[in-house]
Order: C-alpha cells, then structure tokens, then sequence
C-alpha cells in the first residue's frame, strides 16, 4: 500500500434531541433494550488493514476497542450498528442502508458486512428507540439514512458495565465491490463512515414511560471527531 492510502474511520453514538410530549405508561414482559446515551466508543487506531485485488474485497480490523458507561451508575449495556456511507477517491459519498438478506450495509455496488459483532438486534424491538423512520447523515453533504424497524444489525452485547469503566471488543468491516474499477478506487483512497447507538438492558417486568409524540428538534454527535487513518507499507 502506498502511503498516501487512507481510510476515515468514526464509531460513536449519535442521538438526537427530543421534544416529548404525552407519556402512555406500558409493562415489558421479559428483558429487552431501551436507546440509551450513557454508552460512548470511538474507534482508535489500533487497525488493520488488508485487500484483495482478485476478489474485489477489502477488510479493515480493529481489535482493543473500548466501550465505557459514562452514566453515575452501572448498568447492562450494547450497541447496535446502525448507518455506514462509503467514499470513493474523490470523497464522493454512497449510503448504504442495512440489507436484512444480505446481513450487510450495502448499495450501489458496495457492500460492507461486519464481522465480531457477537449478535444482532431488531431494531422495532427496542423501547423509544427515536431513531427508526428518522433519516441521519454523518454532517458532510451525504444523502441520510432512516432506519427500519424491520432491520436486524449487527450488535454487542457488553452484559453489566460499572458507572465510568469500559469493555473491550473487536470488530471487522469487510468490504465487497459490484466491480474492479470501483474496488481499485477505493483500495487506492477509499474511506467510511461508521454510525452506531448504545442501548441498556431494562429488568423484568419494568414500567416505563413510551413518549406518544416525538418531534426531532436538534442532531447532535458526542465526543466525535472525523478522523484520519494513513495506511502504511
């Protein structure tokens, strides 16, 4: 590679800011996540990067992540992957919606399936989860992405985390592309955009309040920079 090469990486939470109005008061049954903002990740640069010219396919690896509870009290925590936009050399940008049969964020040739990610998480299933129907762009020009409730991501289940302390993962982006132009493009400048949320797990039988209304009135990123990666031989 040479060492102009480059990948741009971000992995955090982003949420939106609210205005609630009207509260229905409803019984979960068994376990399950709510959308939570007290988990916080960043991608580092402890990674790696490898590609495949005969096969179109490119992977870039992380490993030694860390995942930390930044609320006052401890907590069952995860994080769903949620959004990816992929960059030609030109910084031209594809979004690249999840894809339920193909298990992969995927579009206009692009595929981008994860590896490391231990399970997966309907997304209709998590309490207040203000994201599904609601388009989001990482900030740079990009067409947005609404999530469904019928997509099934990528997740990590973290299991209990103390107030302040943080778990490690690894995880894998693999790349695939429809063809060798667009795959030469990418492996020479290429980059991503990587979007996740953190959820917590809420005990059995808990009472919580459903917002009836939600109207999105602000998008905000926390503790986000647009990182630059240079790949070096």
């Amino acid at each position: 590679m040479k060492s102009s090469d480059q990948v741009f990486v971000l992995l955090n939470r982003a949420f939106a800011g609210l205005l609630i109005a009207g509260f229905a008061t409803v019984s979960s049954a068994s376990p399950v996540w709510r959308e939570s903002n007290d988990l916080t990740s960043t991608l580092d640069n402890n990674w790696s990067y490898t590609s495949d010219s005969a096969n179109k396919t490119a992977t870039v690896s992380y490993t030694n992540q860390q995942a930390t509870n930044s609320s006052a009290t401890s907590g069952h925590f995860g994080m769903y992957l949620g959004w990816a936009w992929s960059y030609d050399s030109s910084a031209a940008a594809t979004s690249l919606p999840w894809n339920n049969d193909r298990q992969a964020f995927e579009s206009g040739g692009v595929a981008m399936s994860i590896s490391g990610a231990p399970g997966s998480l309907l997304l209709g299933s998590v309490v207040s989860d203000t994201w599904i129907g609601n388009p989001w762009g990482p900030g740079y020009g990009e067409s947005p992405i609404a999530t469904l409730g019928s997509w099934e991501v990528p997740f990590f289940d973290f299991g209990e985390i103390a107030a302040g302390a943080s778990v490690s993962y690894n995880i894998d982006l693999n790349f695939s592309f429809a063809n060798q132009a667009a795959f030469d493009d990418w492996n020479r400048a290429g980059s991503f955009y990587l979007g996740a949320q953190g959820v917590e797990q809420m005990s059995e039988s808990t009472t919580v309040p459903e917002p009836t209304t939600l109207a999105l009135v602000g998008l905000a990123l926390a503790g986000l920079g647009f990182s630059k990666r240079c790949i070096r031989g």
